[in-house]
């Protein structure tokens, strides 16, 4: 997923969310990309350790509501 420019914070985690939401109902390798993904785009982004961490909690709650509501995980 490439940022675009002037795109907010929240638009850009309404796409991770969006995919990984849709990833669950493909399949689950298509489900791991996308978490591998959404994973590699927190830990490289730039600004504060807090900010990346707050980031990162996220990003896992919303792989495990995913995992859940998919029965596995």
């Amino acid at each position: 997923m490439r940022r675009l420019r002037g795109e907010s914070e929240k638009e850009r985690w309404r796409m991770m969310e969006a995919s990984l939401l849709h990833a669950t109902a493909v399949s689950s390798r298509q489900k791991a990309v996308c978490i591998i993904m959404g994973c590699h785009l927190i830990s490289s982004e730039g600004g504060s350790t807090g900010g990346r961490g707050r980031g990162r909690a996220r990003w896992r709650a919303l792989i495990v509501r995913a995992g859940a509501r998919d029965g596995r995980l």
